[in-house]
């Protein structure tokens, strides 16, 4: 019975180490497909993006700004400046989470 206990706390700590190295946030090259402001339920300045990897690692996946107005800002216009002008932006990102942080958001003329 202990050899079971232990097998089994030994492969959950192999799951849970293992949804840790899966979590790690990266850099996508992406088209934004929809964006725009939030202002209800005490969400401040956030500003969502809906973003798809040129990769394939993600289609359509919501992320968000921080609630930092001066920050959600930019990010809002370098997302409109992307979608107006046909570019990709480069993100990073924490793309395992459900709505994850957009922490960086760059407009490139060519895929990085």
């Amino acid at each position: 019975m202990n050899k079971m206990r232990r097998a089994l706390a030994v492969a959950g700590l192999l799951l849970a180490g293992a949804g840790i190295a899966g979590a790690a946030p990266g850099w996508y090259s992406c088209t934004v497909t929809a964006t725009g402001a939030a202002a209800w339920g005490g969400t401040g300045g956030v500003v969502y993006l809906r973003l798809t990897d040129a990769g394939g690692a993600f289609t359509n996946k919501w992320v968000m700004t921080d609630a930092d107005a001066k920050i959600s800002d930019r990010m809002l216009a370098t997302a409109l400046t992307a979608m107006s002008s046909g570019k990709q932006v480069v993100v990073y990102v924490d793309a395992a989470q459900s709505f994850p942080v957009l922490q960086t958001c760059y407009v490139v003329s060519d895929m990085w």
